[in-house]
């Protein structure tokens, strides 16, 4: 990162566990699931995620996703990236607060066998916290200023603002700033 620059971050959580991938280290990452003869530069532990599932690529400064054909697809907010005409891989342009599940089908639907990713932008380094939440049907997460009410129906839901950042995948909830539970 150039200090006062803007940097482009996926957070991808993979059972659970959380990886963050400064983007902008490279023109283009693949992610998959690695094998003997693959080896994915975001590498993917969960079995609904193909070996060669898509790719990230840098172009003039934006960032495009590619589904390169993969079995069970891949969801960008909300819809499932479909195919382009003859089949061609259809690319979708990465703007800040993207979310994208991979694995999942047809269906957002975040539970411990798919993949879910959060695009954004920020200008400093993030330390994440970690809190297991697998117990609790609802949680109430602060920012110091204002408090949010989450439930279960609600996994993959990001809440972000000038105190931080909260994630919250039902079994586990990532913070980050000033966020916390109460």
């Amino acid at each position: 990162m150039i200090d006062g620059m803007m940097y482009n971050t996926l957070i991808v959580i993979d059972n659970y566990e959380m990886k963050e991938i400064h983007l902008d280290d490279r023109k283009s990452w693949t992610i998959g699931r690695n094998t003997e003869n693959n080896a994915a530069d975001i590498p993917i532990k969960s079995h609904r995620v193909s070996r060669k599932h898509g790719k990230f690529i840098c172009e003039s400064g934006i960032w495009f996703y590619f589904d390169t054909n993969s079995m069970n697809g891949t969801i960008y907010n909300g819809k499932k990236i479909l195919p382009g005409l003859g089949g061609r891989i259809n690319p979708v342009m990465l703007s800040d607060g993207d979310s994208l599940v991979y694995g999942g089908g047809d269906k957002a639907v975040v539970d411990l066998s798919i993949v879910w990713a959060f695009f954004f932008s920020q200008m400093k380094e993030t330390k994440w916290r970690k809190k297991e939440t697998y117990l609790l049907s609802k949680i109430k997460l602060t920012d110091g200023e204002n408090t949010y009410a989450l439930d279960y129906s609600e996994r993959g839901k990001v809440i972000r603002n000038d105190n931080g950042i909260a994630i919250y995948m039902g079994a586990v909830t990532y913070m980050t700033g000033k966020f916390r539970l109460v």
